[in-house]
């Protein structure tokens, strides 16, 4: 599992802001760049839509293997084919279906070049007073962990459940999830199979309702983590309780506080008997879009994770990011997180590890037209611990993408 990242606003997953003619259309993703599809290829009464996309895009990094000394820095060109499939079943159900094909060549370090993608289907019914929805979601990547900064090809699957039923006075909510993670190398932390794990659980929420746009909820988390050996972490049960409040203030901005406790506990594993850690929980987050397409959000967060480097860690930290348009075809976005990571060396697994983590992003997104963009964004990294490895990592990319 990874750590708490630093919350971004999409960073380029944004997009134009009306279709054509004004007609609002829901965005098109295509490597985590959103754009408003150039044109509806549509059948069965305009019920059944596709949207064809594709994405070119290069970069530079200047350390492709997170290392504290002599790092090496490399070019790496990708490519994304895809297809997203939209079926207006009824005016209440909606089915999705959305593919991508990806490749990543690195200029020198050919051991990095990478095929692969990620697919998800989803079912979806909204009613008057019930809300319902099913996806499942599979991918290969080898998105760097924050950690160690290395370069890990694995494959992860997710399936999710989840229903919300409305009165005038109350919510309730319920969802069931499910994830798998399978590292195909090992890394700085572990060998290729003591990280593969199975993640499953429950989460039930309330909130009363106590005017049109705010609500006291409270929200219980439950799940269960099991790695295939017990070698380097070990299996824990946990709940995480939150209550608080989240509404408007004022005319435009969004507030979500919620306070509470996270707790697991761990099994006998990596030589070491069972324990049990307690952390505060917290999750605060204030959206502010003072004008349409221009948005400013801050986030603050703390919960126990199972980091690279060792279970039982404490991750707490916070984000400020926005998206300032310039244009109706333009707008800058940028932002910065800090995370700090603080191990527990009484749980199996454990460590006393201790790591700051600062993340940076700023760009620009340009569109042409609907379903045709680019954009331009730097990245910093810097990764910093007393008794481990340190490092930074800086990098530039350029992406053009279309969706028809």
């Amino acid at each position: 599992m990874s750590c708490l990242r630093p919350l971004m606003l999409g960073f380029g997953t944004v997009a134009a802001l009306v279709g054509v003619e004004g007609v609002d259309r829901p965005e098109i993703a295509v490597g985590g760049f959103g754009l408003v599809p150039m044109a509806n290829l549509v059948h069965a009464d305009g019920t059944s839509e596709w949207h064809p996309k594709a994405l070119l895009g290069a970069s530079w990094n200047s350390n492709v293997y997170g290392r504290e000394s002599s790092p090496t820095s490399d070019v790496v060109g990708r490519g994304i084919a895809g297809l997203e499939w939209r079926w207006r079943a009824a005016p209440a159900h909606l089915v999705r279906a959305d593919a991508e094909l990806e490749h990543q060549q690195y200029a020198s370090e050919s051991a990095l070049d990478l095929t692969g993608g990620r697919a998800a289907v989803e079912w979806a019914r909204e009613g008057p007073r019930l809300t319902t929805n099913v996806d499942a979601r599979i991918a290969r990547n080898q998105d760097p962990l924050i950690e160690s900064g290395e370069l890990i090809v694995r494959d992860e699957g997710d399936v999710e459940a989840a229903a919300q039923w409305n009165t005038l006075t109350s919510r309730f909510n319920g969802r069931l999830f499910a994830s798998n993670v399978d590292y195909r190398e090992g890394g700085r932390f572990f060998n290729e199979n003591q990280r593969d794990f199975v993640r499953y659980g429950t989460t039930l929420g309330y909130g009363l309702i106590r005017a049109r746009d705010s609500l006291i909820f409270a929200d219980l988390r439950i799940d269960r983590i099991a790695y295939s050996e017990n070698t380097r972490y070990a299996d824990s049960s946990g709940a995480r309780l939150l209550g608080g409040w989240r509404g408007l203030i004022g005319v435009r901005a969004t507030l979500e506080a919620g306070l509470g406790v996270d707790h697991r506990s761990y099994g006998d594993g990596a030589g070491m008997p069972g324990a049990t850690t307690t952390r505060p929980a917290a999750n605060l987050e204030l959206r502010w879009p003072w004008e349409q397409g221009s948005e400013i959000r801050a986030r603050i967060e703390s919960e126990v994770i199972d980091a690279a480097s060792g279970s039982g860690g404490w991750s707490y930290g916070g984000s400020l990011d926005g998206r300032y348009r310039l244009r109706i075809n333009s707008h800058l976005f940028g932002g910065a997180g800090l995370t700090r990571i603080e191990g527990d060396p009484d749980v199996p697994g454990g460590t006393d590890q201790q790591r700051s983590i600062l993340s940076m992003e700023a760009g620009i997104a340009y569109f042409l037209r609907d379903g045709i963009g680019s954009r331009l964004r730097v990245e910093f990294t810097d990764s910093s611990s007393s008794d481990d490895v340190t490092y930074q990592r800086v990098i530039l990319a350029l992406d053009f993408a279309i969706v028809l």
